[in-house]
């Protein structure tokens, strides 16, 4: 009896978790982030690969910050594997992806990272593979970058300066991929 007590608490704040880390609600402006606003500094692990340093122009391997991504504007997936939505937005983040390597006017402004919230290296590489998305992805495995954020919901996109200065956010699945491309495209035009 004890046991299956227990085992109902483990499943219902299992559902809780989940449920705090996955919203899949339309806007275009994060209750707790928005254009004006400037993210708090954090550091990033290390690139996996000589592939992702160089796409970010890091100098060396190594943990790094914002303000050492050799680009204008960095274009930031907050998200979790674990999150229904974000799963679903994956051929859309994809697709985004694809269009700034593409474009030449976003190619030479904008890169675009995933942080995932509460997850691992190993989850990361897995839902990759699952999705083939391209674009780096870190882990902030034990939440440290969602709470110096301010974020327990994905998905979340925020394009920032590589001073942390935030010029536009989306919360929840892009539903209006041309709008949101337009958006970018406005931004970096006046940029």
């Amino acid at each position: 009896m004890m046991k299956r007590r227990v085992l109902l608490l483990l499943q219902r704040i299992t559902f809780l978790f989940i449920a705090l880390q996955c919203v899949s609600s339309e806007g275009s402006q994060v209750g707790g982030l928005s254009a004006g606003m400037k993210l708090p500094p954090f550091m990033l692990p290390s690139p996996d690969s000589e592939e992702t340093r160089e796409y970010l122009g890091l100098g060396a391997m190594g943990p790094f910050t914002l303000s050492d991504i050799d680009s204008k504007l960095v274009l930031i997936e907050f998200m979790s594997v674990t999150c229904v939505a974000c799963n679903l937005n994956a051929p859309v983040t994809n697709r985004l992806y694809n269009v700034i390597l593409k474009d030449p006017l976003l190619a030479k402004s904008v890169k675009m990272i995933g942080v995932a919230f509460g997850n691992s290296d190993r989850e990361i590489l897995a839902f990759k593979n699952k999705h083939k998305t391209r674009f780096p992805v870190f882990p902030d495995e034990e939440c440290a970058i969602a709470v110096a954020v301010g974020l327990m919901q994905t998905p979340v996109m925020v394009l920032t300066t590589t001073r942390g200065d935030i010029l536009t956010s989306h919360e929840g699945s892009i539903r209006d991929f041309d709008g949101f491309l337009r958006e970018l495209r406005d931004i970096c035009k006046k940029r």
